[in-house]
């Protein structure tokens, strides 16, 4: 049987007390491998907290400009932040703009900031991914890159690739064009394959898994993604064609 270095990532720690507990009962359980926590989340500290306890795990940096209150006050950060002083979640707003000098450069120093708050509670950053997704909009490649020299950080999570089928061609292309310039513009370490865990388990259940590393994400303590959760705490490795190195981001 084919074998497949996985990452199992918990995305999203620090957001609150019920999303951090069951990512440290998954940790614990050696069912996620790896998580990146929200510099900017609400329960940061708790979080940094509880990773000191699970040397186990790669840890990184969950880069974030939809949600909660930035750690910066750039002036650029006005077009992306609402009346509350907190974060838009408008992905639409946050791409067009992100075509704004003045709102990159604000990114950007975000961006710094958040990265600079994990390094400074003494966590060795294993690599970067975001909130939503939001380090693969186009605008932002420069800003991810710039951010990248600025902390010597070797590993990134790519824009989803798999199951390939789901995806139009068109997209498709455009996809396979920005994992090649993420891994190739600042040199970068990359996991082959990146997906959701359910969309993994359907790829792999129908043996069409293409690559022999690939991350997948968990939200743990989510209610968006019961079903997710509730595959992880089954027994469906036994259930696929595939055998499965776990790793974390540090041995990629």
């Amino acid at each position: 049987m084919k074998r497949i270095k996985l990452i199992i990532n918990a995305d999203d720690f620090g957001a609150n007390v019920v999303v951090d507990e069951e990512i440290c009962r998954f940790l614990d359980d050696r069912r996620v491998t790896s998580t990146t926590i929200l510099a900017n989340g609400p329960h940061f500290e708790g979080a940094v907290a509880a990773l000191k306890n699970r040397p186990h795990c790669s840890v990184g940096v969950h880069l974030n400009v939809t949600e909660f209150r930035p750690l910066t006050k750039c002036p650029g950060l006005d077009y992306i932040t609402n009346s509350s002083g907190n974060f838009s979640s408008d992905l639409g707003g946050l791409a067009l703009s992100a075509l704004r000098p003045s709102v990159r450069r604000a990114i950007r120093d975000e961006w710094r900031e958040q990265i600079r708050a994990v390094i400074a509670s003494g966590i060795s950053v294993s690599h970067l991914d975001s909130h939503q997704h939001v380090h693969t909009f186009p605008p932002l490649f420069p800003v991810l890159k710039q951010v990248q020299r600025d902390f010597g950080i070797r590993r990134i999570r790519i824009t989803r690739n798999e199951p390939s089928g789901k995806i139009g061609r068109p997209k498709r292309v455009a996809k396979a064009a920005w994992n090649f310039c993420v891994r190739n513009f600042v040199r970068t370490t990359t996991t082959q394959g990146f997906c959701s865990f359910v969309e993994f388990l359907e790829t792999a259940a129908a043996g069409c898994l293409r690559y022999e590393t690939y991350e997948v994400m968990v939200h743990p303590g989510s209610p968006q993604f019961a079903q997710e959760n509730k595959s992880l705490t089954e027994s469906w490795r036994d259930r696929l064609p595939y055998v499965f190195d776990f790793i974390s981001y540090a041995d990629i």
